[in-house]
């Protein structure tokens, strides 16, 4: 293919590209959408059963809810949320409810977990003081949705099937509808200042235009600019066959943190979101990153990630997915798994 056509094909491209963001853009600007949605943050059941490894007296797990045991309960966390262009008030929810259905379940309580905003969540604290009948579906009063506002609320449930919401307001663009982890990107971008989504916008658009010169290779001078080096990161020495943990969801800063040592003063180099996998293969003892926190979450411990890209702290993982607590008072559930036999050392 010769320049000119190609010059030709990249001109076109970008036009192509170009036309359909302002149409795109131009779509939003004259009818902006007005959509609630929601996410659905966790659903974990409760375990009740008998412990094996405990006498008889001692080994039954009971789940107790206003005097009555509970045979299969159920945490469910879901996050509401206004992903449209528009404010969505309450008046233009004419008296509907918003409504949570789980086919088979009984709906037992409501707790507003965290909010956009504290007004919002003062807002609908009546969702936590309306008592549930233990139907398989919960009706809550609507409340004023400004663009880009959310609530999570967690439910408690005796069984039943998946969770979905529903709900009608005037102007509705679409149905409500379940989204995934693309609405946290969105949100994201949307909270960020205008003038921010600009540069971005621009940086992206330079990023592009030096992509399409680069394309045939390198230029001459490319090759005599020198980069940063990299931070160096530790390897493993010893350990044992690669085991999950889970990246902690309890305590606010959520998440966990890779860096290239076993060190809370090592660079960071990523971080796994909330309840996300992690792969590893051993640990080692180091500096403790949150020497002040309850035991045994003030450890030293540090786990060697399977693929080698860095260290996970002890305090940042759990045994298994957790549910946040905004109070900081809970326990923090269940700790990752420090076998003996995965004992390595820093190489």
């Amino acid at each position: 293919m010769s320049a000119s056509w190609w010059q030709v094909v990249v001109a076109v491209a970008a036009g192509a590209i170009l036309s359909l963001l302002v149409a795109r853009f131009a779509g939003r600007r004259w009818h902006p959408p007005k959509r609630l949605d929601w996410i659905l943050v966790s659903d974990e059941r409760i375990p009740t059963a008998k412990l094996a490894s405990a006498p008889a007296a001692a080994g039954e797990l009971k789940v107790l809810w206003a005097g009555k045991e509970l045979r299969d309960p159920r945490l469910v966390t879901v996050r509401i949320q206004n992903t449209g262009k528009q404010g969505i008030s309450v008046e233009d929810f004419d008296n509907r409810p918003i409504r949570a259905t789980s086919v088979n379940g009984q709906f037992l309580s409501a707790t507003i977990l965290k909010a956009r905003s504290p007004a919002l969540a003062d807002e609908a604290a009546s969702w936590e003081n309306r008592q549930l009948s233990g139907a398989q579906t919960a009706e809550f009063s609507p409340v004023l949705f400004n663009e880009r506002d959310w609530i999570e609320v967690q439910f408690l449930l005796e069984g039943g099937g998946p969770l979905s919401l529903s709900v009608r307001f005037t102007g509705q663009t679409d149905d409500m509808r379940q989204v995934r982890a693309e609405l946290e990107v969105k949100a994201l971008w949307a909270e960020l200042p205008a003038a921010t989504r600009s540069r971005l916008v621009l940086g992206g658009a330079v990023a592009v235009i030096i992509a399409l010169v680069l394309a045939t290779g390198p230029p001459w001078w490319f090759k005599s600019l020198s980069s940063q080096p990299s931070a160096s990161i530790a390897a493993l020495q010893g350990g044992c066959k690669s085991f999950d943990v889970y990246a902690q969801n309890r305590w606010a800063p959520v998440g966990a943190e890779v860096r290239a040592q076993p060190n809370v003063l090592s660079a960071g180099i990523e971080s796994f979101a909330p309840n996300e996998i992690i792969s590893v293969n051993g640990w080692v003892n180091g500096r403790a990153p949150y020497p002040t926190n309850v035991a045994p979450f003030n450890s030293g411990v540090w786990y060697h990630l399977t693929d080698g890209a860095g260290w996970v702290s002890f305090a940042g993982t759990r045994a298994v997915p957790t549910t946040f607590d905004p109070t900081g008072q809970a326990s923090g559930g269940p700790p990752a798994p420090t076998l003996p036999r995965c004992k390595g050392a820093v190489q």
